[in-house]
């Protein structure tokens, strides 16, 4: 289970507007909803999260470290057990942080168990907002805008755009 909160298109209003070509504000919610829309198309995609936001994320407890399982990873603010038993949960103290040579990044919890789940709660995101946000995923959200708005009437399928997926290969984080 994963918890955003304050999820924001990786590019303004205005931005994909300009992109679009569209001078009027008529359409302004269509377009912010397609932003957002493909905004969360490329971080799917790419396996990142493009602006920085608080995340709660319950993972599995199968020994004395997870991965945690989104990409990149700011800071860790809180962990917790939650047992699946009928146990009471708890803060877990003594966690830490460490990232792997491939950029993973692992926190290390220290309980001694093997049932429950640990909800993490971190700070994940490449960019604070927008601005930070690098030019190929602002141009592949724009470019999926685009292509929403275009179709937004019924037509082809919604798979991903050989050049938008080209452009977002650098930026791709794939965990096997």
């Amino acid at each position: 289970m994963m918890e955003t909160v304050g999820a924001v298109p990786a590019v303004s209003l205005a931005e994909v507007k300009a992109f679009l070509r569209v001078t009027h504000d008529a359409e302004d919610a269509l377009i912010a909803a397609l932003a957002r829309a493909a905004t969360e198309a490329v971080e799917a995609w790419t396996g990142q999260l493009l602006i920085e936001r608080s995340v709660s994320v319950d993972v599995a407890v199968t020994g004395p470290r997870l991965r945690f399982p989104l990409w990149p990873l700011v800071r860790v603010e809180a962990v917790s057990w939650l047992p699946r038993t009928g146990a009471a949960p708890g803060a877990v103290n003594g966690w830490s942080v460490a990232v792997d040579a491939a950029g993973a990044s692992w926190v290390t919890h220290g309980l001694d168990v093997r049932d429950g789940l640990l909800r993490v709660g971190a700070r994940v995101g490449l960019a604070k907002d927008w601005n930070g946000v690098p030019e190929t995923a602002r141009l592949a959200v724009c470019r999926l805008a685009a292509v929403g708005f275009a179709r937004r009437d019924g037509g082809e399928g919604s798979a991903m755009p050989a050049d938008v997926a080209a452009a977002l290969l650098p930026l791709r984080r794939v965990a096997l």
